[in-house]
């Protein structure tokens, strides 16, 4: 039963149902029959109820799922809880804006990233990049440009290795993790006026995003086709970005 709640949870959430989501995953965090189980559901909790606005109890999942998972010792789930809370801890810091930082939540953030990250290479599960890529674009959310694009590079440099080449589906989501990271690579090179740059890293973005799904690449090649626009005064390839999106 547990594991039928958890996966009909996971699908909602994959169809972006995050509120439909959550009882189903409350229910299964009750029903879980291990400590290691409890703790792998409250984190994908967790995600859901970020992603509904509601950051508190989103939080207070993650945290439960990361305290479970160090009592326990299992690398893998300690990974996934730390990306979790971290996640859940930077859409509070970022949704109070400029005007009243809490600054210390914002490096405990970044410590659990950091920690998530070496867990997942360890255990060389490809993971890894998604906690510098939300290093690096929270680090983008609040200026911090250099850093930005120091998380991107490592992101760019760790998927190079040929671990990640096979089997095809591991290929294609590294190539959408690295897409992502050439698109944050994009946006900071533009910030520091290095416009020809920028365009570069974004056609190679664009490249390596069309091995995502579709319903991850849309709005990301959606915002570079807006910045070739507006941005890069280069209608044509706005044009030519978007002809790619519809046809994947």
């Amino acid at each position: 039963m547990l594991a039928t709640r958890f996966e009909q949870a996971r699908q909602l959430s994959r169809d972006g149902k995050y509120a439909d989501a959550v009882p189903l995953y409350e229910d299964a965090a009750r029903s879980a029959a291990s400590d290691d189980e409890r703790a792998r559901v409250l984190a994908h909790l967790s995600g859901a109820l970020k992603l509904i606005g509601r950051h508190d109890d989103a939080i207070r999942s993650a945290r439960s799922a990361h305290e479970l998972a160090c009592t326990i010792g299992n690398s893998s789930t300690e990974a996934h809880a730390a990306l979790s809370l971290a996640d859940a801890m930077l859409a509070a810091f970022l949704r109070v804006g400029p005007e009243a930082p809490d600054w210390s939540s914002f490096d405990d953030a970044m410590n659990l990233l950091d920690r998530s990250a070496l867990l997942y290479e360890q255990l060389g599960q490809v993971d890894f990049a998604a906690a510098l890529l939300i290093a690096g674009d929270t680090y983008r959310a609040v200026e911090l440009f250099d850093g930005a694009g120091a998380q991107y590079q490592l992101v760019i440099r760790g998927l190079s290795d040929s671990r990640w080449a096979s089997p095809e589906s591991l290929a294609r989501h590294s190539d959408y993790l690295r897409g992502r990271a050439f698109m944050g690579m994009g946006f900071v090179s533009l910030h520091y006026g290095f416009r020809d740059k920028a365009s570069e890293e974004l056609d190679t973005a664009v490249d390596l995003l069309l091995s995502g799904e579709p319903r991850l690449l849309r709005r990301d090649l959606e915002e570079i086709a807006n910045v070739f626009e507006s941005q890069l005064k280069n209608p044509e390839r706005a044009r030519i970005v978007r002809a790619a999106m519809r046809a994947r």
